[in-house]
């Protein structure tokens, strides 16, 4: 019969064990296989954004002199296109998780996408004869 084993090291703190000293994580497995307990994720690891996305917010957090130089650090840092890393970062800004997590730079961002939409609405109606 195998034993299945769930790891909680990333769900829950270092445990000390009765000498006071840290436990390993070996200490830290739980067998579940006969029990009935469940097992429940906390809001914090589930609301927690991908590395990814906190690597583009870290970005966006820069400030950058010439024109090209921000699109030559995404395809350096992401190995993705300009075009498709301001999809990512359009979807991103809308995410209740990412103010959270940097509630200036997304509403920073969500104020200057506003602008551009409201630009181009401006453009847009054009007065014909």
């Amino acid at each position: 019969m195998a034993v299945e084993q769930l790891s909680l090291e990333h769900l829950t703190p270092p445990a000390e064990t009765a000498s006071g000293a840290q436990a390993t994580v070996e200490d830290r497995i739980v067998d579940v296989s006969d029990s009935t307990t469940v097992v429940t994720i906390t809001d914090a690891v589930v609301d927690a954004l991908s590395p990814r996305d906190r690597r583009i917010l870290a970005l966006e957090r820069q400030w950058f002199c010439n024109a090209g130089s921000k699109e030559a650090e995404i395809s350096r840092q992401f190995g993705m296109t300009p075009t498709r890393y301001f999809q990512i970062l359009n979807g991103l800004i809308d995410d209740p998780r990412a103010m959270r997590e940097s509630p200036q730079i997304v509403a920073r961002l969500r104020r200057l996408r506003l602008a551009r939409r409201r630009t181009r609405r401006a453009h847009r109606h054009v007065v014909r004869n």
